[in-house]
Order: structure tokens, then C-alpha cells, then sequence
């Protein structure tokens, strides 16, 4: 048996089992982020792929600009929005699932 492990929101463990592997994750689902100031985009945690800052509106209606984030970072926070405004980084995606 096979088994691999990474935490957080994104967490997956593979089973290798005979011929057939079974995947499961926390993770119900993935998409593309497009900053905007108002529309909502539910995420759990938000991967980023392109440095720079990542302005979002947590589920509690908090607005946090995380400065100079790293191009291949996870965030591990749940949000209602990466906003357009102060947002510089790029090829973001979204996780969802938890909610």
C-alpha cells in the first residue's frame, strides 16, 4: 500500500490497492480565481501562483491584504472574495470545500 500525505485544506491520501488507486481529498473542488470587489468566490484555502499581494474578504467580513506572497503558495484561508483592489498576484486558484 501506497499512501502520501500533505496537510491542510488540500490534503489528499492515495491508496495504492492491486491495479485500481482510490484518491480522496478534502477538497470538493477547484477553479480559477478572478479578483473582483464585489462578486463572491467561496474559497477554502487559495493557491498562488504568481508573486505578489492578495487582497480577500474572509467568511466573517474581514478585509486582509497578504503582502509579497510567493509565486507556489497555499494560502490556508477561507474567503468570500479575493478583491481586484490592491491584488497584484496572479494564476490564482481557488479550493473549495469544508464550508
Amino acid at each position: 500500500m501506497l499512501v502520501v500525505r500533505a496537510g491542510g485544506a488540500a490534503r489528499e491520501r492515495i491508496e495504492q490497492r492491486g491495479a485500481g488507486v482510490a484518491v480522496r481529498s478534502d477538497a470538493q473542488d477547484a477553479f480559477a480565481i478572478v479578483p473582483h470587489d464585489t462578486d463572491e468566490q467561496r474559497f477554502s484555502s487559495l493557491y498562488v501562483g504568481g508573486v505578489g499581494n492578495v487582497t480577500i474578504t474572509t467568511l466573517s467580513d474581514r478585509v486582509v491584504t497578504f503582502t509579497a506572497v510567493p509565486a507556489g503558495t497555499h494560502l490556508r484561508v477561507a474567503g468570500k472574495r479575493v478583491r481586484a483592489t490592491l491584488t497584484t498576484a496572479s494564476l490564482m486558484v481557488g479550493i473549495a470545500g469544508g464550508f
